[in-house]
Protein backbone atom coordinates (compact mmCIF):
# COMPACT_ATOMS: atom_id res chain seq x y z
CA UNK A 1 0.00 0.00 0.00
CA UNK A 2 1.65 3.14 -0.82
CA UNK A 3 -1.27 5.20 1.02
CA UNK A 4 0.16 4.25 4.13
CA UNK A 5 4.17 4.39 3.40
CA UNK A 6 4.71 0.88 2.60
CA UNK A 7 4.38 -0.95 -1.05
CA UNK A 8 4.98 -4.12 -2.25
CA UNK A 9 8.46 -4.06 -4.07
CA UNK A 10 7.82 -7.33 -6.03
CA UNK A 11 5.42 -6.35 -7.74
CA UNK A 12 6.72 -2.99 -8.61
CA UNK A 13 9.60 -4.51 -9.91
CA UNK A 14 7.21 -6.32 -12.05
CA UNK A 15 5.37 -3.39 -13.29
CA UNK A 16 8.52 -1.60 -14.40
CA UNK A 17 9.79 -4.53 -16.16
CA UNK A 18 6.57 -5.47 -17.60
CA UNK A 19 5.89 -2.04 -18.72
CA UNK A 20 9.54 -2.16 -20.29
CA UNK A 21 9.34 -5.17 -22.04
CA UNK A 22 6.02 -3.70 -23.94
CA UNK A 23 8.07 -0.70 -24.65
CA UNK A 24 10.82 -2.94 -26.02
CA UNK A 25 8.64 -5.14 -27.98
CA UNK A 26 6.71 -3.04 -29.70
CA UNK A 27 9.13 -0.31 -30.98
CA UNK A 28 8.76 -0.37 -34.94
CA UNK A 29 4.88 0.88 -34.21
CA UNK A 30 6.16 3.51 -32.02
CA UNK A 31 8.83 4.68 -34.73
CA UNK A 32 5.51 4.43 -37.27
CA UNK A 33 3.31 6.58 -35.11
CA UNK A 34 5.36 8.63 -34.47
CA UNK A 35 6.71 9.40 -37.84
CA UNK A 36 2.57 8.87 -38.96
CA UNK A 37 2.65 5.79 -41.23
CA UNK A 38 0.71 3.06 -39.13
CA UNK A 39 -1.92 1.33 -40.79
CA UNK A 40 -5.34 2.75 -39.05
CA UNK A 41 -7.33 0.33 -37.31
CA UNK A 42 -9.38 -1.89 -39.17
CA UNK A 43 -7.61 -1.03 -42.67
CA UNK A 44 -5.53 -3.33 -44.56
CA UNK A 45 -2.14 -2.15 -45.20
CA UNK A 46 -1.97 -0.21 -48.78
CA UNK A 47 -0.41 -2.66 -51.07
CA UNK A 48 0.22 -1.44 -55.04
CA UNK A 49 -1.19 -3.83 -58.18
CA UNK A 50 1.45 -4.36 -60.94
Amino acid sequence: KIADGTWNKPLFLFTIVAGALAIWKHRPNITRLRAGTENKIGRKEETTKS
